[in-house]
């Protein structure tokens, strides 16, 4: 193998690190995703009017990340069966 194609090799990606990531993702997103519905609907008489409309306009935001973290997960979940294969 030559010194070129073992650093393309070394530089491969590691799904193992993907599919932690995409765990984190899931997680922290999910977890942005209840505060701000909570913010934004059933407390938002304890919170002032900026916060309400940051929690209204972090709902899709957190919905968006979640989805990014479910697709970069199904990638890493078939990338690892591949290497199984």
């Amino acid at each position: 193998m030559s010194h070129h194609t073992m650093q393309i090799a070394s530089k491969a990606p590691d799904p193992q690190r993907y599919l932690r990531l995409s765990s984190t993702t899931l997680l922290t997103s999910t977890c942005a995703l209840i505060a701000s519905v909570l913010i934004a609907y059933p407390y938002a008489q304890r919170f002032g009017l900026g916060t309400q409309i940051a929690a209204h306009l972090a709902i899709p935001v957190s919905a968006g990340f979640f989805k990014l973290g479910y697709v970069l997960r199904l990638a890493a979940a078939e990338s690892i069966r591949k290497m199984d294969v």
